[in-house]
């Protein structure tokens, strides 16, 4: 396979051109979702934000695919913001992320090690039965697998309780 450097110049503009709309979507999603807005949310809030979850899904889903790393950190932290709405899947819609975006580096970003880190304990702390699956107990291994072999400090010490976590 050809590196990016040997492909024709009108090639590498179409790609960049791409990843630029990619991104430009994530983002929107991102600020449409909530943006970094933890606060309190209403029950009108909450609805609205079930509905764009539901009606975005296959974008979503498709997003998800996305190997770009800045594309992938806005739409994880755009999942997380849908994670009331479905928890199950919005874990799966993440690891899927993580782990497209991861062949280009994310796992060694240190924003999107934390941003995974701190939805994972999210999920162990009120979330915990979506791991009675085990395609999602297999999902966090290897996502979390992925940031301890980058060798994150706060994935190793997570790894490490989470035998704990399920006595």
């Amino acid at each position: 396979m050809a590196k990016s450097r040997e492909w024709p110049r009108e090639v590498v503009s179409r790609a960049q051109a791409l990843n630029g709309v990619l991104d430009d979507m994530a983002l929107r999603i991102y600020f449409a979702s909530g943006g970094d807005n933890n606060a309190d949310h209403t029950r009108e809030e909450l609805a609205r934000r079930w509905r764009l979850y539901r009606e975005l899904m296959p974008v979503l889903d498709r997003l998800a695919e996305c190997s770009v790393v800045h594309t992938a950190y806005y739409l994880i932290q755009a999942l997380e913001n849908f994670i009331q709405a479905d928890p199950a899947d919005v874990f799966r819609l993440i690891v899927k992320s993580v782990m497209a975006s991861s062949r280009f580096g994310y796992a060694f970003e240190s924003m999107g090690a934390d941003v995974g880190v701190r939805i994972v304990e999210e999920y162990l702390a009120d979330y915990r039965d979506v791991f009675s699956d085990d395609a999602r107990r297999d999902e966090l291994m290897a996502c979390l697998n992925l940031f301890v072999s980058a060798a994150w400090p706060a994935a190793q010490s997570l790894t490490f309780r989470l035998a704990e976590i399920w006595r």
